[in-house]
């Protein structure tokens, strides 16, 4: 009789146990030799919809299962914190969402959990939210809250198009310059062809920020346009700004975190990340202009 119940233990421990309903063709929750447990559908002796635990890792599936594997629903990680849903194979995402611990997330389909057909949308430490869409595994398109977008509702007025004739500096005749008009106040600004920001230091944002209508963005960054690297904090300027014959609102500013009182608006740049707020932009280099369309 003992031996007879030792047996029955030990094969237990080796080979797991039906602890609730029937694991063969009905429910039941079955607990695997290694802890692992599944609840849910059986279908001749092997489990079909339900939950299972891995105890391995802590992870934890939830959905339709075949021979061994989610096939679709709901996987947990228990380690990183993240979770996927959708459609699985040999354990992996192929089609559905992936969504990280700090809510940045990827949608589409996949290939080894990276993403070739879809949106992902990131969230930063920094304050900054971006969206990606991928074709074919390749990144195509990005738009962050930290940049200028085209919006044609944030051209309050201005011509189908217009062609704007550069300044040259005196003592940089290779360089140029753009006037914007700020809070009432013409602002003069390098024309960098490089530069991927709209950008100004602290002391010439406190002089144009009094009584501006703008929006803290609560993003800060570092910028290499000036030099040397600063960190920068955006803003969203609410107020119109006039440049030539338009006026826009809704202007994205990194400001960057130096003062310079002798020169206020020596590190004033618009580039790439101002003109983006049109439809199209045409630099002519021969006749040093730029063509802004609404």
């Amino acid at each position: 009789m003992i031996k007879t119940i030792i047996i029955f233990l030990i094969t237990q421990i080796i080979f797991g146990q039906c602890v609730k309903g029937d694991c063969y063709d009905k429910q039941g929750k079955y607990i695997f030799a290694d802890k692992s447990w599944f609840n849910g559908k059986w279908n001749d002796g092997n489990y079909v919809n339900g939950e299972y635990f891995y105890a391995i890792n802590g992870d934890h599936a939830v959905g339709k299962f075949k021979d061994g594997f989610l096939v679709e629903g709901k996987y947990n990680y228990k380690k990183s914190g993240d979770y996927a849903v959708g459609v699985f194979k040999n354990g992996l995402l192929v089609n559905g969402r992936y969504t990280f611990l700090n809510g940045s997330w990827s949608e589409g389909t996949f290939q080894e959990l990276n993403l070739i057909d879809g949106t992902e949308f990131h969230k930063y430490k920094n304050g900054q939210e971006c969206f990606f869409v991928f074709e074919g595994g390749l990144k195509i398109k990005s738009t962050c809250n930290n940049q200028n977008q085209y919006n044609k509702d944030d051209i309050v007025s201005g011509p189908y198009s217009s062609k704007i004739q550069l300044s040259k500096f005196d003592d940089r005749p290779n360089a140029h310059y753009i006037y914007l008009i700020i809070n009432n106040k013409k602002v003069k600004f390098h024309f960098d062809t490089g530069c991927s920001l709209f950008t100004m230091n602290q002391t010439q944002w406190d002089e144009l920020s009094r009584g501006l209508d703008f929006e803290d963005l609560k993003i800060s960054g570092k910028s290499e346009a000036v030099g040397a690297e600063h960190n920068v904090k955006y803003f969203k300027i609410k107020d119109p700004i006039i440049i030539d014959k338009y006026s826009i609102k809704n202007l994205i500013v990194g400001v960057t975190q130096i003062r310079s009182y002798k020169n206020i608006d020596k590190d004033n740049l618009i580039g790439l990340g101002f003109f983006k707020k049109f439809s199209n932009v045409i630099w002519d280099m021969s006749e040093e202009t730029i063509k802004l369309y609404f």
